[in-house]
């Protein structure tokens, strides 16, 4: 990051610091869980994109990007502490935010307070670091980065995890990935998809074990430049997890590529051309990687969570995209 970029970050982050540490501070007093309860109750009816105090003027939002009203040179990403809270929740064994049948009363604070640190955002930068490893290795030639940085929040500890560090992008003006932009102009962009685009797609889940790959490629309107700007990462729960190097965390990858393998393969069929044959071809590419997922992990998480244990709007939401599944690429996966 230039130093000019950096020291316009720090100002905004000092400058907003209180709402900064509202979105990611977990509770660590009761009066703070009152407060993350009814944020948690905000996620249970629904509300996940909304942010109370977005009256202030601060920033646009989407889902988990910030955006600064006064600035058009960056954007901050953050997992906001409510849905932080829903995944220790999970975690822990108490329970899913997407049951009707949770009951918040019954939370158990000092469980939740046990589990010492989380990576959900602050994760972002490990993706970034294995995807710009698999771009100097040359195994990502159509697709673009974005450049990322874990910034530090001011006065928080220096320890590396989501209280402490937002992550920090340029902002890319008029840019859209492929999950956020209408039906017609996601196919519009697929069939401009050749088999080197299908190649990278396909490097890059190896590379960093995202579960949302294809999703995530966007464009600049008005540009033909592909980019990859969404570094969602795999939820790691533990430090030692990152980049892949224990058992655990290696499971938790092969899980996210079977993912990501089929996401891209509905995606894809929304295209007028032969791109789903082409990605089912390239899929099979690896026969070592295509015999750890058959073997290694069960039914992928994607056809876990499309199946079963979420609430009936949930399961509404997402029945078109499991319809769309690709049941010959599911065959060749083995599930």
């Amino acid at each position: 990051m230039s130093s000019d970029l950096q020291q316009e970050v720090n100002a905004w982050l000092k400058a907003n610091k209180t709402f900064i540490l509202e979105l990611t501070s977990r509770a660590h007093s009761d009066e703070e869980r009152a407060t993350k309860k009814q944020e948690l109750q905000g996620l249970l009816d629904a509300q996940q994109k909304t942010i109370s105090r977005l009256g202030m003027g601060i920033v646009k939002t989407t889902d988990h990007t910030l955006k600064p009203v006064d600035n058009d040179r960056f954007v901050v990403q953050i997992t906001r502490s409510g849905r932080i809270l829903a995944h220790l929740i999970y975690v822990t064994g108490q329970g899913d935010v997407t049951k009707e049948t949770l009951d918040l009363k019954k939370i158990d604070w000092g469980e939740i307070n046990r589990v010492p640190n989380t990576y959900m955002n602050i994760g972002r930068l490990a993706t970034a670091c294995l995807l710009n490893r698999a771009k100097e290795r040359g195994e990502l030639s159509k697709l673009n980065l974005v450049p990322t940085f874990a910034v530090h929040i001011p006065d928080r500890p220096m320890d590396l995890n989501d209280e402490n560090y937002v992550i920090v992008q340029p902002y890319l003006p008029k840019f859209q990935t492929l999950k956020q932009m209408s039906a017609r102009d996601q196919q519009e962009l697929i069939d401009t998809f050749d088999e080197g685009v299908l190649q990278d797609i396909y490097n890059a889940t190896k590379a960093a074990g995202s579960f949302e790959t294809c999703g995530n490629i966007g464009v600049v309107k008005g540009s033909t430049e592909l980019y990859l700007a969404d570094y969602e990462p795999t939820i790691f729960n533990h430090a030692e997890d990152f980049f892949f190097q224990n058992e655990r965390g290696r499971e938790r990858k092969l899980y996210d590529i079977c993912d990501s393998f089929i996401r891209t393969g509905a995606i894809l069929k929304k295209g007028t051309g032969c791109l789903l044959e082409k990605w089912e071809q390239i899929v099979q590419s690896d026969p070592v990687l295509l015999d750890e997922i058959r073997n290694k992990i069960g039914k992928p998480s994607i056809v876990l969570e499309y199946e079963g244990r979420a609430t009936q709007k949930h399961k509404d939401s997402v029945q078109e995209i499991y319809e769309e599944l690709p049941k010959s690429l599911l065959t060749i996966l083995g599930k």
